[in-house]
């Protein structure tokens, strides 16, 4: 059986290296993009929320989060409508319309910006709905000639808006969901960059398993592993 020390040697190494490897993707991000919101930690007055299925989120953005509980609350599930399996998927901290279900239905729109970079990046992930930019005020049907991208996904990701031939215009971000059938989406993250490259993700599955209290025995690494 292994030692103590063994176990705690190992797993410390793991620990470090997933700490430089989320640094490092930190530090590339840093490097190549700008933050335009945090939508785990939404202000008021930088977006606004229509529709039941953003009930739950409205009334958080309306509040400021000051510790990781308030923040993991914010996050949530989406319940599987049909079969067996209960739990579709998990959510974190985020702008979700499908809170209570994937019936509800849910506009979400930024404030009004000066576009000043050839990409927008999203962090999102949804069913039947979709985010789009809005030019000027003037909201075209169906996504238009606008940047917009499908949400299709049930695992957040970087998706990629194109406004190199909209630098100098006045936009704002707009997330629906389809009202003709089950749809939702979620969001967390907004950035803007001159490179077409996706953001590195920086929320990595390791995380919550190494983080905490460094095993002493393969038990307690076993425990850690079914109770993640």
């Amino acid at each position: 059986a292994a030692g103590t020390a063994a176990v705690q040697q190992q797993w410390q190494q793991q620990a470090d290296l997933q700490l430089g490897e989320l640094q490092r993707r930190q530090a590339m991000n840093a490097e190549r993009f700008q933050p335009r919101w945090d939508l785990r930690h939404v202000q008021a007055g930088e977006w606004y929320a229509s529709g039941t299925g953003l009930a739950v989120s409205q009334a958080a953005m309306a509040q400021s989060v000051t510790n990781a509980e308030e923040l993991m609350q914010r996050g949530g599930l989406a319940i599987e409508p049909e079969g067996d399996r209960i739990v579709r998927s998990l959510s974190p901290a985020a702008v979700l319309t499908h809170s209570l279900s994937s019936r509800h239905t849910g506009v979400l729109q930024s404030r009004r910006f000066l576009i000043d970079s050839d990409n927008i990046f999203v962090r999102a992930w949804g069913q039947n709905s979709q985010v789009r930019l809005v030019i000027e005020n003037y909201p075209l049907g169906n996504g238009g000639l606008y940047p917009a991208v499908r949400l299709n996904r049930d695992e957040p990701g970087w998706l990629r808006l194109d406004t190199a031939y909209r630098r100098g215009s006045h936009a704002w971000l707009e997330f629906t969901t389809d009202a003709a059938e089950r749809a939702y989406f979620g969001v967390t993250e907004v950035l803007s960059g001159d490179q077409p490259e996706l953001p590195l993700e920086t929320v990595m599955s390791s995380h919550a398993l190494l983080r905490g209290t460094v095993p002493t025995s393969l038990d307690e690494v076993a425990e850690r592993y079914r109770t993640v």
